[in-house]
């Protein structure tokens, strides 16, 4: 299946949530749509946005259905995710890469990015700011594009490359790391992409301690871990934030 037969039965389910999302979060739990599951995923989607700070408008909400209804069609042939269902993934994928937005600043590099995560929530919750989506896998690399199209994010750019590979003089301000590998293992494969000034953002749980610990011997980093809530979700989230030491290169 073609991405545009993949793509062509998702904007009469989403434009259904999209014309309801103005009503409150019971009307819109209630919509019917073709996708089961995406109305509820718009409802919690509208109440747990501005719980992270963020305004959860009509068009944001209607542009992350669409993203997640893309997500779930690609699922059924390629895996991208092991997170099913609808209002889980609105939780677990959405909800939780919104959760790091205030750390992140400037030109935005969203390092193995696979199914687009952290990158794509960020950048249509935030348009004002440039997101690139690093990935390595050409599977992956079209998916990005079709969802790019799809939401029209026009703030974001796909980079096929893997990150060790990338442009020694290509530099970003935050580096957005979620589900990639350990502390230690980010900075050694994409630290040199991050800005003299900039910061790496990573997401982790409750092994984010040990991590820090392993990496803690690396010349030219110093780290911080911040506790991150993410809303309906109970699992333990951090952000360990790694920048340049005084002299780090």
């Amino acid at each position: 299946m073609t991405s545009a037969a993949i793509s062509a039965g998702i904007g009469g389910a989403v434009s259904r949530v999209q014309t309801t999302v103005s009503g409150s979060a019971t009307a819109v739990a209630g919509v019917e749509t073709t996708i089961p599951g995406l109305a509820a995923a718009a409802a919690v989607l509208r109440s747990g946005i501005p719980a992270l700070g963020l305004a959860a408008d009509d068009a944001l909400v209607a542009r992350l259905c669409r993203y997640l209804a893309l997500l779930h069609r690609w699922n059924r042939r390629m895996n991208l995710t092991a997170v099913r269902g609808m209002e889980k993934m609105a939780r677990w994928h959405v909800l939780d890469s919104l959760s790091i937005h205030r750390h992140l600043r400037g030109r935005v590099l969203d390092v193995g990015s696979g199914a687009g995560l952290p990158g794509l929530p960020v950048a249509l919750a935030l348009p004002a700011l440039p997101v690139t989506l690093l990935e390595s896998r050409a599977r992956r690399v079209e998916f990005l594009r079709e969802a790019v199209r799809v939401t029209g994010a026009s703030n974001v750019h796909v980079w096929h490359a893997r990150a060790e590979h990338g442009k020694t003089g290509e530099k970003f301000d935050a580096l957005a790391v979620r589900a990639v590998g350990s502390v230690r293992a980010v900075l050694q494969t994409a630290g040199h992409l991050c800005a003299a000034d900039g910061s790496v953002v990573m997401m982790k749980g409750p092994r984010a301690s040990a991590e820090v610990a392993a990496a803690a011997t690396m010349r030219g980093w110093r780290f911080e871990t911040v506790p991150v809530a993410v809303p309906g979700l109970d699992r333990r989230r951090c952000a360990v934030i790694a920048t340049r030491a005084q002299g780090g290169r």
